[in-house]
């Protein structure tokens, strides 16, 4: 009997730990990794590839007009948006990829091992999901994304660097208006500056595709 106690107490304690690990570390609406742990691993998972001799490609994506959604529809509708997206994303993600909330309706994801041609493969997937799923839930009020790309062959570019040619490249995304996929440059590492989006000129290439009509 003391044996099946103490069997039990300890399976309750590494439940709550368990728990608790899980709410340090993931977003409790969507179920994405947290900033600090998304940071953590995807720098692993940047420096692995590398090691292997294979790129990594990062994706910035952030929903467009979702301010106005929720004052529309109300937060409820605005969280089920933020989980119904997360779910989508996850619909076009592979098992070593990796997917984070970074704060409101911004996330991020990892594709490592993919070059910029596949991962834009990737982002199309997303923003047309994501398209098609606003429209059909919330009418002409529902939010796309806008996601900014870019890709590090192997051994040229650490996750900090990705995290800002990418969000510059977001950055950009935001001022075509919205539901569009931008490729950064490798230039793009300078900070942004206020109204700099209104200056700044478009990716002299766009990858096919990677420009949504809207």
């Amino acid at each position: 009997m003391i044996c099946l106690v103490i069997a039990c107490a300890m399976s309750e304690r590494e439940r709550v730990l368990k728990a608790l690990r899980q709410a340090m570390t993931q977003d409790d609406l969507t179920g994405a990794y947290r900033r600090r742990e998304f940071v953590q691993r995807a720098g692993a998972a940047v420096s692995s590839a590398a090691a292997r001799g294979e790129p990594s490609s990062l994706l910035m994506m952030d929903l467009d007009h979702f301010k106005r959604l929720n004052d529309t529809f109300g937060h409820p509708a605005g969280d089920r948006a933020l989980v119904d997206f997360a779910d989508t994303a996850r619909a076009c993600m592979r098992g070593s990829d990796l997917f984070a909330r970074l704060g409101g309706e911004e996330f991020a994801l990892l594709l490592p091992g993919l070059d910029g041609d596949a991962a834009v493969t990737v982002a199309e997937r997303i923003r047309c999901g994501q398209h098609e799923h606003a429209r059909r839930d919330f009418g002409t009020l529902g939010s796309t994304v806008s996601i900014g790309l870019t890709c590090a062959p192997a051994s040229e570019a650490g996750l900090s660097e990705l995290l800002t040619i990418a969000d510059h490249a977001l950055y950009r995304a935001k001022a075509t208006g919205g539901n569009a996929v931008v490729v950064g440059s490798p230039d793009d590492t300078e900070p942004i500056k206020p109204g700099a989006a209104d200056r700044s000129p478009m990716p002299t290439a766009w990858p096919t595709g990677t420009r949504a009509s809207r």
